[in-house]
């Protein structure tokens, strides 16, 4: 069994989760960074002082990334801990300044909109890795026929890529969504202290530049009091891409099931039983249904923390955080996953093509011909057919010999060729015909991969602007740290 396959299976069955708190850690001391460099710049602290701030917390920054930085429950959050980290570094004489200026409120506002812009990204990196996985399959199947769905019941024919096609487009819309949440998150609230602003002389902007924000959020009893609603925001974005891929998980579980056997799922992706030796279970797929349920119940928690608070802080914002951090944690692997099991499905394209000839999948394909080439309207059509499968049930196609006897009985001037029979018990003829725009022609879905593709190219540039942009403000905190 793949190893992330049974990691993303077992999850917290065996994996322990740290305090939220902690997932914050290289933010808070990013924030800390850029407010006391405004500090200086303001001379509301000096530069002896700045230099030892910034070396502690470049110490404190090199335990973190080597795990060696735990949090003191006793000093009740992230923020406290560092504060009380750099006054052990550096003496509560200077380290008892940092925090000038600014209250716990806008600080961890701060640190909440850097950790969902980060999410946002690095979850914007997988779904488009995804995508392209689609993307890829789809090209390969643009021909292979396979029986379309509605009501959970086979209705008429498409393709594999066509199918491919669909799940790539929504996800597609999804990376439209992550750039729109990416926008609203981030915005400063740094500076709006615990809702009511700061006598301190507070350069907001160079704040924000210096933290990589596009823009400070300038009302400050609104920054302090909307700590619900980003993380609502980014609940929401990633309860989209859950759903959308609980619905691919859905196909998945269905186009593979014994009694369908349309698609064979990578073994290294499916689990056995404990006491069944024959069984291969879609497990992979199972808990992404679930962890979409979970999306939806934590997006429902976060809006119900938010419902008619009152102006100002208040604590139970602070559920929201963890809400949102853990909600994150559920769904990291959801599209690796998902990309993973994609590059390895194969298709049976014979069984598709028996599902797809039979069933009457072709009815639709009937009527339409007798309104193009018969002149009646499309209901008289859909009666003459639906009749003509009555007929027809015994052999579990439409026959000529049926079809031609209800147009007799109708009294229609002219019965229906050999040949454009044929051509309608076809499915390639048939879906040849279905070449408009979005269509599951070959060359309609071509068109539409070709469209995706060009969309996937403006996303990438998207994500490597944003990191990017990250990349320099960071820099210009290192530029400074090395300067002074």
């Amino acid at each position: 069994m793949d190893q992330l396959a049974l990691l993303f299976a077992a999850g917290r069955d065996v994996l322990p989760r740290p305090p939220v708190d902690l997932a914050l850690v290289p933010h808070d001391l990013w924030n800390t960074e850029a407010h006391n460099i405004m500090l200086w710049k303001g001379r509301i602290i000096g530069k002896d002082d700045l230099r030892k701030v910034l070396a502690a917390l470049k110490k404190i920054r090199e335990q973190w990334q080597q795990g060696a930085f735990e949090l003191d429950p006793a000093l009740e959050d992230v923020h406290m801990n560092i504060e009380a980290r750099v006054s052990r570094e550096v003496g509560p004489a200077v380290g008892g300044k940092i925090h000038t200026g600014r209250s716990r409120n806008d600080q961890v506002a701060c640190d909440m909109r850097m950790y969902l812009r980060e999410q946002l990204l690095e979850y914007q990196d997988s779904v488009i890795g995804l995508v392209e996985v689609l993307l890829k399959a789809a090209g390969k199947h643009l021909k292979a026929v396979m029986p379309g769905q509605t009501h959970r019941r086979r209705a008429t024919v498409t393709t594999v890529g066509h199918w491919l096609a669909a799940h790539a487009q929504a996800l597609v819309r999804d990376l439209e969504r992550i750039q729109f949440a990416y926008r609203l998150v981030n915005r400063c609230p740094l500076g709006a202290a615990a809702g009511y602003g700061t006598s301190w002389p507070l350069n907001r902007p160079l704040v924000a530049a210096l933290l990589g924000f596009d823009a400070v959020e300038e009302n400050t009893l609104d920054c302090v009091s909307n700590r619900w609603e980003f993380e609502a925001e980014t609940a929401m974005v990633f309860a989209f891409i859950a759903h959308h891929c609980a619905a691919l998980a859905q196909d998945l579980i269905g186009y593979s099931s014994e009694s369908v056997r349309w698609v064979q799922l990578p073994d290294c992706f499916t689990t056995g039983s404990s006491i069944m030796p024959q069984k291969r279970n879609p497990d992979f797929a199972e808990i992404i249904l679930g962890k979409a349920a979970v999306a939806q119940g934590a997006l429902q928690t976060l809006l119900g923390i938010g419902r008619g608070l009152p102006a100002g802080y208040n604590r139970e914002t602070q559920i929201g955080k963890q809400t949102v951090i853990d909600l994150i944690e559920d769904l990291r692997l959801v599209p690796v996953v998902l990309s993973r099991v994609m590059a390895g499905v194969t298709f049976d394209k014979e069984r598709l093509l028996k599902a797809a000839e039979a069933e009457f999948l072709n009815a639709v394909d009937f009527a339409d011909a007798l309104v193009q080439s018969h002149g009646l309207t499309f209901r008289e059509a859909y009666g003459v057919v639906a009749r003509t499968i009555g007929r027809s049930r015994d052999k579990g196609y439409i026959t000529l010999e049926a079809l031609n006897a209800e147009l007799k009985e109708r009294k229609e001037p002219a019965a229906l060729g050999k040949e454009e029979y044929e051509r309608l018990c076809s499915p390639e003829h048939n879906l040849e015909r279905r070449k408009h725009t979005g269509g599951p022609a070959p060359s309609a879905v071509r068109a539409n991969l070709r469209s995706l593709k060009s969309l996937l190219g403006e996303h990438r540039q998207w994500l490597a602007a944003r990191r990017d942009r990250l990349k320099t403000a960071w820099e210009q905190i290192e530029q400074i740290r090395e300067q002074l």
